[in-house]
């Protein structure tokens, strides 16, 4: 860990100088972190000044930025290492701090450490869409935290389903933050959220971060969030950008033709009532499927005549088709075939 005399120019340096009176737990934590990371990938960034301005100022600058009511429950999506959460608890520790995370070994670590440090905490280990449908968990946070977890459109519905209405989601992204944000506005807006505000700023050795608030408005649709495979499949963002996640209602049969709710394509050859003609092999395939159905009851019902059941056959499929009116006598009376018929 920086010497303390850095440790607290550095706190001052970020708006937070009360954060230096915590400085040998945040000791505490950086030699747990760097032994910890030994026998597991915990970070990549391991050297004491890295850790004090890449781990624990990255992760407390939000806190000067953003207001968390008093007592309010955060939970940290994709916990890892502990960053955001555990500096925040360290700073404010009347916050009702739960980490998730998919790796058992990294709540385990976070476990041991937060006892060392004296910090409450809950620990769950789960996927974050799983826990977002879980409804001990769904909807149940003042506040979410994710940082270096995924992009924002990803990340949203991770997130999103465990605030409340009226809670905040805090995405801390890298410099790209806007680039993300820009494909993640539907996406956000779908799962109940408002962007609130857009922070840029810099760490005290010149890297650039964004801050992006999100806050619930309303609550997530019940679809959300998806599974994993098809959050990966087909991000929310993207869907929400191309317009290709659609709810298609029920489509009334004279327009099957030219696809989903189209009008028939310009041109088309259309019979007098306006469907076109592939409209009628549409139905008539349909129909066709329980043709062999249809053949026994007609062949069964004239003493065995097949010259008579095809003729029967054919007017059960094709005359509703083509709006024409049974002759007399009912179907089984027609001595010939309509010249439109397309059996």
């Amino acid at each position: 860990m920086i010497p303390q005399p850095e440790f607290t120019a550095l706190m001052s340096a970020i708006g937070l100088p009360q954060a230096a009176a915590q400085y040998g737990r945040f000791a505490l934590y950086c030699r747990a972190l760097q032994e910890w990371n030994q026998k597991i990938n915990l970070t990549a960034i391991t050297d004491d000044e890295g850790v004090a301005v890449k781990h624990f100022a990255d992760s407390l600058l939000p806190l000067t930025m953003a207001e968390l009511p008093q007592g309010a429950s955060l939970v940290d999506v994709g916990s890892g290492a502990g960053f955001p959460g555990l500096p925040m608890a360290l700073v404010r520790p009347d916050l009702r701090l739960t980490f998730l995370d998919s790796l058992q070994k990294r709540l385990t670590f976070l476990e041991g450490v937060t006892a060392a440090l004296g910090v409450p905490a809950a620990f769950v280990h789960a996927r974050a869409e799983e826990a977002g449908r879980d409804a001990a968990r769904r909807e149940q946070f003042d506040a979410a935290t994710a940082r270096a977890v995924a992009n924002l459109g990803v990340l949203a519905e991770y997130c999103l389903p465990l605030v409340r209405v009226g809670g905040q989601f805090l995405a801390l992204k890298g410099a790209a933050g806007r680039e993300e944000l820009a494909a993640a506005g539907g996406a956000i807006a779908r799962l109940g959220g408002r962007v609130e505000a857009v922070r840029d700023y810099t760490l005290p050795g010149g890297d650039a971060r964004v801050l992006i608030v999100i806050r619930k408005e309303k609550p997530t649709p019940p679809q959300y969030p998806r599974t994993a495979a098809l959050i990966k499949k087909k991000p929310l963002a993207q869907s929400a950008a191309t317009g290709k996640e659609r709810h298609h209602e029920p489509t009334e049969p004279g327009n099957l033709a030219a696809g989903r709710g189209a009008a028939p394509a310009p041109g088309a050859k259309s019979e007098p009532n306006g469907a076109p003609n592939r409209q009628k092999r549409h139905f008539l395939r349909q129909r066709a499927g329980h043709g062999h159905q249809l053949y026994h009851m007609a062949f069964g019902g004239l003493g065995h005549s097949p010259r008579l059941a095809r003729l029967g056959l054919c007017h059960l499929l094709c005359d509703p088709l083509l709006n024409e009116k049974p002759p007399p006598g009912g179907f089984f009376a027609a001595n010939t075939v309509g010249s439109k018929c397309f059996t």
